[in-house]
């Protein structure tokens, strides 16, 4: 956005970005490791540890802070206690560095890794930088900002910020984790997230190379999976992109490689890294790995992937149950292929029911059957052609029943099969395809090792000629998608962004630039109001919640000139998205429509304002004119009082007492 102040966008090549990056790393492993370095797991190798406690962090950071805010500690205490204990984690992490062994490794297989993810973190970078300064408020990402701010206030669930008083029905355990870092950094979310997706981008890449060789894939070739996961379905994307809206229903944003979810402020940021790291410990156990710690470790990582994005859970509940059974099958009789066979149906069966009622449903009609149908090509394309490639593994792993074999298939068929028949609101079902792609991904490694037999130095050749050529086609990807293609903009932008003031973003808190016009009545409103404040404003484009740091009666925005940020209609996002009841958002849209109506109507202004009274809370209404009616209503009955006005605006607050 022109004019935002805040850091520079070339920050990670900066000595401010890269000694941020370096605070970050310890707060990335610290909490987590607690656990991924306290249990003993014998044989599980420093690296694993380390990036386990990295998945584990955003989980153990909220749930710490939930039970910290459920016991009467502000915020900022409650922060202050969690960042203090963090000398647990460094206390257990140096203890078990000094006292395990290093366990031998490819260190250059390990430093190619590196170098791939930092060639692929350079393609995230460039998303950003070229697109300006609008990538701060791009896409979803006010939204998410606006999460994390929800969080702050008193209590351990928050409220849907949209709507006050309502409690908030969408996940919410990764913006706790970003509030604590922002807080303790003093760090705006919306740059915050940023740094975040590099760290984790960076945790996913070496996860998944670690499950090649928990696999038992030779190190150039669990190189070569995470260059093929990296890889997905781009070239595909980009030849499907030059034909259809990369919004639309089909388009490449949906379908992306995995690349796609760590450009945009999102939670997958924290659930990739974790699906990831449940297949590590489950390929771990399938190696005879299953004491118990290594049992309390899986079902821990399980929870906290599970936790921070649910739309997964079910997912990673069948990636980390399936190695407990698999080894005890011999499918030598027709009752263990039926088993088996029952198994697998019903970990189907249960994750369309789990997701059927939080509003899916099944294709009964021509049009959802067509749709399914459309998607199975999708989804044909997409892993057509790394399902080729370990088709020999597939043939030779499925007959002789190795586990490993069968777990990723298992995870491929489920992935692909859930993305396929069940619709979800907002197309959500393809998020399936990432768990998908996490078997095919090593699958078509071990097929590549094992049964094409390809040698180390051309796998290394290979890896040098396709990371590059992949991240050329990411790159025209982000440029089509989020620069080339007109359509692949917010509604209405270029309206919306004229109208939109700009923000601060050099501490954690947004704030607008002084002398933009919403900076007097926001700060009087943050300055003069108790915490717990309802806030009444006009639709407009401004991010109230945020700059107030209130919860909102209602939001609005009109039509054609939306909120940046957000991109859907404000009903989208407050029913749809966070689970708020209609009725009561068009309850309160009424109300709202009668505290700025223009003409005097007193029987309704009576209503309206019993109705805002009725909350229970404080209810600061901001008047963008001083000749609106409402107002001079209030004054006359005696009801609220003015807390601050200027030349035109003004703001009354009404309080509980006003009841009567």
């Amino acid at each position: 956005m022109v004019g935002v102040e805040g850091p520079a966008l070339g920050w990670p090549l900066s000595p401010s970005g890269l000694l941020s990056l370096a605070v970050l790393l310890p707060l990335a492993l610290l909490p987590g490791a607690t656990a991924s370095f306290g249990l003993p797991c014998r044989g599980l190798s420093r690296l694993d540890r380390a990036l386990l406690g990295a998945v584990l962090t955003p989980f153990f950071v909220a749930a710490a802070l939930m039970l910290l805010k459920a016991v009467g500690l502000p915020f900022g205490s409650a922060a202050r206690v969690v960042m203090a204990s963090c000398s647990v984690g460094l206390v257990l992490t140096v203890w078990r560095l000094r006292t395990e062994p290093r366990q031998p490794g490819d260190r250059g297989a390990l430093a190619a890794v590196g170098v791939v993810a930092c060639i692929f973190a350079g393609v995230l970078w460039w998303s950003w930088f070229s697109r300006g300064e609008t990538h701060f408020s791009s896409l979803h990402a006010m939204h998410h900002a606006e999460l994390v701010y929800a969080v702050t206030k008193p209590g351990a669930i928050p409220e849907n910020p949209m709507l006050a008083g309502v409690p908030l029905r969408y996940p919410f355990l990764g913006h706790y984790y970003w509030a604590w870092l922002g807080w303790c950094l003093d760090v705006n979310p919306l740059v915050l997230w940023e740094r975040t997706a590099l760290v984790w981008f960076g945790v996913t890449a070496l996860t998944y190379y670690r499950a090649g060789l928990a696999l038992g894939l030779r190190p150039w070739f669990a190189v070569l999976g995470v260059v093929i996961l990296l890889a997905g379905n781009s070239p595909f994307e980009l030849v499907r992109s030059l034909f259809a809206d990369p919004l639309g229903p089909g388009g490449p944003v949906r379908y992306g490689a995995y690349l796609q979810k760590f450009s945009a402020f999102n939670l997958m940021l924290f659930a990739l890294p974790g699906l990831a790291g449940v297949l590590l410990l489950s390929l771990h156990v399938l190696r005879g790995a299953a004491d118990r710690s290594w049992l309390v470790l899986l079902a821990l990582v399980t929870l906290a992937a599970g936790a921070v994005y649910p739309i997964l859970f079910p997912f990673s509940l069948a990636l980390a149950g399936l190695p407990l059974v698999l080894p005890g099958i011999s499918l030598r009789t027709r009752r263990d292929v039926l088993a088996v066979l029952g198994l697998t149906g019903a970990a189907f069966a249960a994750i369309m029911l789990f997701f059927i009622g939080s509003r899916g449903r099944v294709p009964l009609d021509a049009w959802q059957l067509g749709f399914a149908a459309s998607k199975l090509g999708e989804m044909a394309l997409a892993l057509g052609p790394f399902l080729l490639i370990a088709l020999p593994e597939l043939n030779a792993g499925l007959r002789r029943l190795d586990p490993r074999t069968l777990l990723l298939a298992a995870i491929v068929a489920l992935g692909a099969g859930f993305y396929v028949v069940v619709p979800l609101p907002s197309l959500n079902e393809y998020k399936a395809v990432y768990v998908a792609m996490l078997g095919a991904g090593l699958l078509a490694a071990r097929s590549l090792d094992l049964r094409i037999g390809l040698r180390d130095v051309q796998v290394i050749a290979a890896v040098a000629l396709l990371t590059p050529l992949v991240a050329a086609l990411d790159l025209a990807r982000f440029d089509r998608l989020f620069a080339g293609h007109p359509k692949a903009r917010e509604p209405a932008e270029s309206e919306r962004r004229a109208s939109v003031s700009p923000w601060r973003l050099d501490s954690f808190w947004l704030e607008p630039r002084a002398g933009s016009p919403e900076a007097g009545w926001t700060t009087a409103i943050r300055e003069r109001t108790r915490p717990d404040t309802v806030v009444v404003s006009p639709p407009g484009p401004d991010p109230v919640s945020s700059l107030t740091r209130r919860s909102e009666y209602v939001t609005r925005w009109r039509r054609g000139a939306g909120r940046v940020g957000f991109g859907y209609r404000a009903r989208v996002w407050t029913v749809d998205v966070r689970g708020s009841p209609l009725a009561t958002f068009r309850g309160r849209a009424q109300i709202q429509n009668t505290v700025y109506a223009r003409s005097d109507q007193p029987a309704r202004f009576r209503a309206a304002a019993a109705a805002l009274v009725a909350l229970g809370r404080p209810v600061a209404v901001y008047f963008p004119s001083a000749d609106a009616p409402f107002p001079r209503f209030l004054e006359r009955e005696q009801v609220g009082r003015e807390i601050w006005s200027d030349a035109t605006s003004s703001i009354r607050q009404l309080d509980p007492a006003d009841e009567s």
